[in-house]
């Protein structure tokens, strides 16, 4: 008899102390079915039904470790582009939007290759970045990335060798409907062809 109340009160310390702290919480690495024993308190075994590394716990302090509500949610916003198979670009007497044609990847098509703007769906912090090639050519490179009307970054880069390439990436915070897009200075020129040596990706990070 002694024995078995050692062992019933070994069980419940287990039960009560044994946890294991993740993110600031505790979360029961151990129930009462697992140790072999029964809890007198829950005759009906109603918390058996909690078991680590499952959704919706029971019990207090209980972490649900399913995919949040959030992430299933946020819409998926994302580009990869390329752009031109025709060699070189420009150049022009006047500055013109860069109409990115090869479409390697658009989820949610927030991209228009007609245009080559880039419209924000929702309000969030997004991502973008460029790349940008010119081949034995006596002519710079010169690229803005507008914001709406406004201009958020300026590159130049000129090919003194066979290949030259410039990249820059920045993080914007976008209203819904908020315009992204490349433009290309005059009298400035950029080359591209079927291996996507240009290209101009852009994706949400979150929604804000």
């Amino acid at each position: 008899q002694d024995t078995e109340n050692v062992a019933a009160t070994f069980r419940a310390q287990l039960l009560n102390l044994w946890t294991w702290p993740v993110f600031g919480k505790q979360l029961p690495l151990l129930t009462n079915d697992s140790l072999g024993g029964q809890n007198d308190s829950d005759p009906t075994g109603e918390s058996q039904k909690c078991r680590p590394i499952v959704d919706n716990w029971c019990g207090e302090g209980a972490v649900s470790l399913s995919t949040p509500t959030s992430n299933r949610d946020q819409p998926k916003v994302a580009f990869s582009l390329g752009l031109t198979n025709a060699g070189r670009l420009g150049p022009y007497n006047t500055d013109i939007t860069l109409r990115f044609s090869k479409i390697l990847k658009n989820y949610g098509q927030a991209y228009n290759p007609d245009t080559g703007v880039f419209t924000a769906p929702v309000r969030g912090a997004y991502y973008f970045r460029f790349t940008f090639c010119e081949i034995n050519n006596a002519h710079w490179m010169g690229i803005h990335l507008y914001h709406n009307s406004k201009i958020i970054m300026t590159n130049y880069d000129r090919s003194n060798t066979y290949y030259e390439i410039m990249s820059n990436g920045v993080i914007l915070e976008l209203e819904r409907g908020d315009v992204v897009y490349m433009v290309l200075q005059a009298p400035y020129t950029v080359y591209d062809d079927h291996r996507n040596y240009s290209t101009f990706t852009g994706f949400l990070l979150f929604q804000l």
